[in-house]
């Protein structure tokens, strides 16, 4: 074999594994930070948490201020359907206070909080406000 065809198919591999490589990186990078089980949201907050059979991810919220908290929680491993249960939820009506999950993309208040919402996708948290109150909700694996 000539060795001048080597190195430049030499060079086209990695171009390409580079390529895949970036994919994956681009991924990660616009999921947000995938983070513990465990988020508190804070002023500016994206994690993604991923739940698996077993496990128990919360997210809490102590902050009067937050600008935007979006967890998105993806069933991974052997889990096809998540649940999001909120022991502590106070998030009154009106512009100044903001809690929705998608799908279905709806926004939740006192009067119709989620409780035992069950996904078999991915389940994005958005919490965000001026004046907002205590914040603790739960997802776990209910299938695996």
């Amino acid at each position: 074999p000539d060795m001048r065809m080597q190195i430049p198919i030499l060079y086209l591999v990695q171009a390409l594994l580079g390529q895949a490589n970036n994919a994956q990186d681009f991924e990660a990078r616009s999921l947000g930070r995938s983070s513990s089980p465990d988020v508190e949201c804070g002023l500016w907050t994206r994690n993604t948490v991923l739940v698996g059979p077993g496990t128990v991810a919360t997210v809490t919220s102590q902050l009067v201020k937050i600008r935007k908290c979006t967890v998105l929680f993806k069933p991974a491993g052997k889990c096809t359907e998540i649940k999001m249960a909120c022991s502590n939820f106070n998030v009154p009506k009106g512009g100044d206070r903001w809690f929705s999950l998608n799908p279905p993309g709806r926004r939740f208040t006192n009067g119709n909080r989620p409780r035992n919402w069950k996904s078999t996708t991915d389940l994005r948290l958005l919490y965000k406000g001026k004046q907002c109150n205590p914040l603790k909700c739960r997802v776990s694996c209910t299938q695996s």
